[in-house]
């Protein structure tokens, strides 16, 4: 909570990660050269940050190259894939509270993935609202909004997601015709 990490464009055309705690000059973290490193997200001890990380290749530059999560471990400043091959898509990534799981946008599989990052199992839940929601500040659960289509119309409902008990549950009223999205949690996580 002392600092924050941003996306800055550099010289190559790409974007940087800096650092910046109150009233200091900001400082470079992260070089990624002519690659894309964007939507970084702290762990709740500040250990590690995640990060969305788009590489230039021969068939396309960086802005439109598939994102992929990145972890940095704070400490030993050791730059990682989340997943084992890198090969897994992924973009905005978000702790739960105790951070162990890390709720991020799979694109290439049409909605959120939730990723345990002690036994390295996901479950991805379908959505087309291209957001990922937000974690509980006091309990490891994910509010995030789905689309579907009811009675002739485009819905948006806030599921409440347990990656634990893997259960879902439509906090919005299964039947309602609402665009319920972009939720956030209240400090205490009493409410929405």
């Amino acid at each position: 909570g002392s600092q924050i990490v941003f996306s800055a464009l550099n010289a190559e055309g790409g974007t940087d990660l800096w650092v910046a705690a109150a009233a200091q000059k900001p400082e470079l973290l992260l070089a990624c050269a002519k690659s894309f490193c964007t939507t970084p997200a702290f762990s709740p001890d500040g250990r590690v940050l995640a990060f969305s990380r788009r590489n230039p290749s021969d068939f396309a530059a960086a802005a439109v190259s598939p994102p992929r999560i990145n972890m940095l471990d704070m400490q030993t400043m050791e730059l990682a894939p989340l997943a084992a091959d890198g090969q897994q898509l992924g973009t905005d990534p978000h702790w739960s509270a105790d951070g162990k799981w890390l709720a991020y946008m799979a694109p290439d599989r049409g909605g959120v993935a939730i990723f345990n990052l002690e036994s390295g199992t996901e479950t991805v839940y379908p959505t087309m609202t291209g957001e990922v929601g937000a974690w509980d500040t006091q309990r490891n659960v994910l509010l995030m909004s789905e689309s579907h289509e009811q009675d002739g119309k485009q819905v948006d409902h806030l599921l409440l997601i347990d990656p634990v008990e893997q259960t879902q549950q439509d906090m919005s009223g299964e039947s309602s015709l609402v665009q319920d999205n972009a939720p956030a949690w209240s400090p205490d996580g009493q409410w929405i």
